[in-house]
């Protein structure tokens, strides 16, 4: 609903999701992505670096005044503006996080440059092998699985257990691909997810077979599979 709310800045009327991208994206992520990806700890650096841009953000609000008090509908537009940078820096830290890990583990692969405005929102975030994938910094997608579509051959992504209070980093991808680097899994109903992943499991979307496994198991398989091939 917010996303078609509008908002009149300077006589011209514009979706908040417009204004967002035009006041707050434009302004705001190239910096925190220099940070980032110039940084040798990029948790630490991205959890400070968010958490200043939300207080910029905050500050320009006031100062512009695009946020009043004595306005009461701007609150919506500060929540929507602080909600998304919020959620667009932690998907990008763990993206970033994966490339780094992938390069690392040695595994080929090619992602988009996300300092260029226009490959940030590419269709795919990376290719691995032919294969096009996205990274999901959670399993929110899954929420909305029902009505939406799994477009990628792969998604890494990750969800968080309360007991050990850490994430678990984890892949699902199409069946034909998995076959490719592997054999069968335990079946389950989605969204409902499993303690752990060590294990290969399935699922059935829109009549076509999914599978998820553990990143790492993931990415050694994938490992054995570019060394087969090149």
């Amino acid at each position: 609903m917010l996303d078609n709310s509008h908002v009149k800045i300077d006589k011209q009327t514009l979706s908040f999701k417009s204004f967002f991208n035009k006041f707050i994206d434009e302004n705001y992520t190239n910096r925190f992505l220099q940070g980032l990806l110039a940084s040798k700890n990029i948790y630490s650096t991205g959890k400070t670096l968010k958490k200043r841009i939300l207080l910029e953000i905050r500050a320009k609000f006031i100062q512009e005044q695009w946020y009043r008090k004595d306005l009461s509908e701007t609150r919506f537009l500060i929540f929507y503006c602080l909600y998304w940078w919020n959620a667009m820096a932690i998907g990008y830290l763990f993206e970033i996080e994966v490339f780094r890990d992938l390069l690392k583990s040695g595994i080929k692969f090619k992602a988009h440059d996300l300092l260029i405005p226009l490959e940030r929102f590419s269709f795919a975030d990376l290719t691995i092998s032919g294969l096009k994938g996205d990274v999901k910094s959670s399993t929110y997608f899954f929420t909305f699985i029902r009505s939406s579509n799994l477009d990628h051959d792969f998604y890494i992504t990750r969800y968080f257990d309360k007991n050990s209070r850490k994430y678990h980093w984890f892949v699902i991808l199409k069946s034909e691909h998995w076959h490719l680097i592997n054999g069968e899994a335990e079946l389950i109903i989605v969204p409902r997810l499993p303690k752990n992943f060590i294990k290969p499991i399935k699922f059935e979307f829109r009549g076509k077979w999914w599978y998820a496994i553990n990143y790492n198991i993931w990415k050694n398989k994938m490992l054995i599979y570019q060394k087969g091939r090149y």
